[in-house]
């Protein structure tokens, strides 16, 4: 969710003990992709959600980027970020972050999971 119109913000919330927050608290610069519709199966796997634990045509996703960014392949959008604060609130942790640049793909329809399942988007009509 995008929290300011003049400078690119973004804020989100993770669990206080997440791996993932340590690991942004540490470097202060992270990368946020947003998953093409090419991506089911990443999304799948990186949720530990996979059944077969055997992993069938899947590749190194990860490149980085010319900032220093890891980003994945055929992402739909890759944001390169930096905190500017981040506040814990019960078990979990809000954090604001300034956008520093973006990569778009040529893949560009984003994967959308809603109610236990994949959806695509589609025009209004």
């Amino acid at each position: 969710m995008s929290v300011s119109v003049d400078s690119s913000v973004i804020l989100f919330v993770l669990k206080s003990q997440s791996k993932t927050l340590v690991s942004i608290n540490q470097s202060q610069y992270f990368s946020i992709n947003l998953l093409s519709q090419s991506q089911a199966d990443l999304s799948i796997e990186y949720s530990g959600k996979r059944e077969n634990q055997e992993i069938e045509n899947l590749q190194d996703p990860w490149e980085i980027s010319q900032e220093k960014f890891p980003i994945l392949r055929k992402s739909a959008l890759s944001l390169a970020c930096e905190i500017i604060d981040s506040k814990i609130i019960g078990s979990s942790t809000l954090v604001t972050a300034t956008i520093l640049s973006q990569l778009t793909s040529e893949e560009s329809d984003p994967l959308i999971y809603l109610n236990r399942s994949y959806h695509s988007i589609s025009p209004i009509k």
